[in-house]
């Protein structure tokens, strides 16, 4: 439950706060080399429980050998299209032809699958290098799909009629659940194949799709067994790159506020945010999330406990100066955040494998 690095390694170093009086407190956001870069009053990024958000700006360790896969055993990205299926009466409910990009694992039933979902009004070009860089360097399996009416994914199966996301209205734009439905059963596919372990699911969401990552999620949270098979409770990790609060019908400060995103009890899901505090928006939106998380979860567990990871369930992370949404991986913080990234899964999910049984899904 820390506001501080989820690793002990981290590339996101915690600063500590001055003695001075709160009216002339500065927080040094420090670069590798020792230098001050900027400073920020402690409003900015100071937690409750007198915990502090962590900042972006010391270089990252890659992955251990361990995980990290030789190049000649990665298999080659290839492009894919998954149909979703009739989600309601509406014109643009119809099935859609997902157009998607696949980067198989090489860790087989111990490989963390991935759904990245790229900003609303972006595609899935934004966030290939991010998946480029989980494969190869945990081995993970990632799905990158142009959500309907963006990209590729602009025709609806046997029709001509194209797609486009700017025209849809409010009650259309929750439809894109479907496509992340349909991703899902795609990894199960893999997952009965023998080639991920589901129960590691990971969602990475940018911008305006980070409510809807995280309403798909909490939806995921609600399948019950069926037939004595698994269908849901799989999200593990939800990382959510410069999240907007509210975006249409999704009200994301009202989602994280429920039992399975900040009551201690249910100790299922992970979520890490992103952003940067020079933007003004995207400060105001992750500190009213940060307050709810700290708030309904207090302090972390100690950096020495034995079941640490078990504990941990939200993580903040300041990156100034890295711009919003999909801008984080892309920018001068790029390769920080990546790792960044790349080290919570390593952490929370790829070390801890064994703790994620797998189970044959395969309906009899």
């Amino acid at each position: 439950m820390p506001s501080i690095p989820l690793f002990a390694s981290s590339s996101i170093a915690p600063h500590r706060w001055s003695t001075l009086p709160a009216a002339v407190v500065r927080l040094a956001i420090i670069t590798a080399t020792g230098c001050a870069i900027s400073t920020m009053p402690p409003a900015q990024t100071a937690s409750l429980f007198g915990q502090q958000a962590a900042t972006a700006d010391d270089p990252a360790k890659p992955a251990t050998a361990s995980l990290k896969p030789k190049a000649e055993e990665l298999p080659p990205a290839r492009d894919l299209t998954l149909q979703t299926k009739v989600t309601g009466n509406l014109v643009n409910s119809a099935p859609v032809n997902l157009v998607c990009t696949w980067l198989a694992g090489t860790h087989q039933k111990d490989t963390v699958p991935i759904i990245l979902v790229h900003d609303w009004g972006a595609d899935r070009s934004t966030l290939l290098p991010l998946a480029q860089h989980l494969q190869r360097e945990l081995g993970c399996a990632v799905l990158v799909p142009d959500l309907r009416g963006h990209g590729e994914s602009r025709t609806l199966v046997g029709s001509s009629k194209r797609l486009d996301a700017a025209q849809f209205n409010k009650n259309e734009i929750p439809l894109a659940a479907e496509d992340l439905e349909a991703c899902k059963r795609f990894l199960k596919e893999r997952h009965n194949a023998g080639e991920l372990n589901l129960e590691m699911l990971t969602l990475v969401a940018c911008g305006k799709s980070a409510a809807l990552a995280a309403s798909w999620s909490a939806a995921d949270w609600q399948w019950p067994p069926y037939k004595g098979l698994k269908q849901g409770q799989d999200v593990k990790l939800l990382i959510l790159l410069s999240p907007v609060r509210k975006f249409e019908t999704f009200n994301l400060s009202a989602l994280v506020k429920t039992p399975l995103f900040s009551e201690p009890k249910f100790n299922g899901l992970t979520t890490a945010l992103f952003w940067d505090s020079r933007d003004e928006e995207s400060e105001r939106d992750a500190a009213a999330l940060e307050t709810v998380l700290v708030k309904g979860l207090g302090p972390a567990p100690a950096a020495d406990a034995s079941d640490r990871w078990a504990q941990v369930r939200y993580s903040l992370k300041v990156v100034p100066g890295g711009g919003v949404g999909s801008e984080l991986l892309s920018g001068s913080k790029g390769d920080l955040v990546r790792n960044e990234i790349a080290g919570m899964i390593e952490q929370k999910l790829a070390r801890r494998a064994s703790q994620y049984l797998w189970l044959d899904r395969s309906e009899k």
